[in-house]
């Protein structure tokens, strides 16, 4: 068994945040990683040979129509030759200061 724990950054508070995984197939896996790291709050990326997932996230409508807008901006560069997008409907996060979750 296996499990990652890493410390995120979200400036508007965790609850704020919506998040969607994103998966390229890609011969410029680093080059979307650096460009999608770029976004305010923590991006995790995972890859696997021409895969690459990133789970990103965003607050409100405009930043989604913007992330979109440089996905099809990357999409016409070239960047990744496939793409599919899934919102994420439920996370939990663990509150190691007071043992709790997120929601507490």
């Amino acid at each position: 068994m296996y499990a990652r724990t890493q410390v995120s950054f979200h400036p508007r508070g965790w609850g704020n945040y919506s998040e969607s995984d994103l998966l390229f197939k890609s011969d410029y896996q680093k080059q979307i990683a650096d460009v999608l790291g770029q976004l305010p709050s923590t991006s995790f990326f995972s890859s696997v040979e021409k895969y690459l997932l990133a789970r990103v996230s965003v607050t409100d409508k405009r930043e989604r129509e913007e992330l979109i807008t440089l996905i099809y901006e990357m999409r016409e560069r070239g960047y990744f030759t496939d793409f599919s997008h899934a919102l994420v409907i439920f996370v939990t996060h663990n509150n190691l200061s007071t043992g709790g979750t997120a929601e507490e």
